[in-house]
């Protein structure tokens, strides 16, 4: 995974070469990001995202959790948390996703 924090030190030729679109969080938010990875895991198809569907009434529940706690959450780490590896909101968010969905996948 190649999640740089910024991309100022990156040529044309390496960003070109990698396929990488870099949008910040000031430009995208993390509930779209959220939302589309949610839309796309309730979704019936087989081929989606490794074939584990997330049930309606999980992501029911889930989604007003991640509204009410996530931003909080990430202000207390941004002020009162030693971050030996600075990342991203949109990439905690999506690893969120991706531990939520292999919980699921185990119930």
């Amino acid at each position: 995974c190649f999640e740089p924090e910024n991309l100022v030190n990156a040529s044309p030729a390496t960003v070109s070469r990698a396929g990488i679109i870099y949008i910040s969080d000031a430009e995208l938010p993390w509930y779209p990001v959220l939302e589309a990875l949610m839309n796309k895991a309730t979704q019936d198809s087989d081929r989606d995202l490794d074939s584990v569907r997330i049930p309606q009434a999980i992501k029911d529940g889930i989604m007003p959790l991640f509204k009410a706690h996530v931003d909080k959450a990430w202000d207390f780490i941004r002020r009162d948390c030693k971050v030996i590896m600075h990342t991203s909101l949109n990439h905690v968010i999506s690893n969120s996703f991706w531990l939520l969905r292999g919980i699921v996948n185990e119930a």
